[in-house]
């Protein structure tokens, strides 16, 4: 999505004519920004709200389905509201935000759940954040969470791969639930835990 080359090059494939500064407007009005920043700029937003769809100028309607590689990267958000229509989040996507603390998980009633994602987390999606706790719904990709303050993580993700959680030094508590009548096993990649020298415990729920 937004905050890439890659972003824009999207953009510029899919929605024909609209120009991409059109965009960037939009996305800055939402914001509540000065519509003259330029894309990168308007991510440096203590507190980001991600809009689940709107309409351009051209009367162009657009869902916001994903976060895009690097979006985020870097930048001093605390604190970001995704809508319940993202359903991944791209590598490096918030890496490095050393404020991070709080992602929040608007679902389709209004109510915001606090530090929940139910998406994909790609590479690095979150690595190096402040991020102290999270429940994640879906799978965890390589070194996701490398090098944050988690203390507590909560999934249903049946993939956690290598290096997810790697350098978590505070973790103290993973809760891993399984649903008995769904055929998955519950994969846990090389490393993924390496360097958690805190984690005293492993639950593992059903619902049986």
């Amino acid at each position: 999505f937004v905050g890439s080359e890659e972003g824009s090059c999207w953009l510029e494939n899919n929605l024909g004519s609209l120009a991409v500064a059109e965009f960037r407007q939009a996305v800055a009005a939402v914001l509540h920004l000065d519509k003259t920043l330029v894309l990168d700029r308007i991510f440096e937003a203590e507190e980001v709200v991600i809009p689940r769809d709107f309409t351009m100028s051209n009367g162009a309607f657009v869902t916001v389905y994903w976060l895009g590689d690097s979006a985020f990267a870097g930048t001093p958000v605390r604190s970001v509201t995704i809508p319940s229509t993202i359903d991944n989040i791209r590598t490096h996507c918030f890496e490095n935000c050393t404020q991070l603390k709080k992602v929040n998980y608007k679902e389709n009633n209004g109510k915001i759940r606090e530090n929940y994602i139910d998406a994909y987390v790609l590479d690095y999606a979150f690595s190096n954040t402040a991020l102290t706790e999270i429940e994640v719904r879906s799978s965890i990709e390589y070194f996701a969470f490398r090098n944050t303050p988690l203390k507590t993580v909560r999934t249903k993700s049946y993939l956690i791969n290598g290096g997810a959680f790697m350098g978590c030094s505070q973790l103290e508590k993973v809760t891993l639930e399984c649903s008995m009548t769904e055929s998955h096993n519950i994969t846990i990649g090389e490393q993924a835990f390496a360097d958690c020298v805190n984690l005293k415990e492993i639950d593992v729920l059903s619902d049986k």
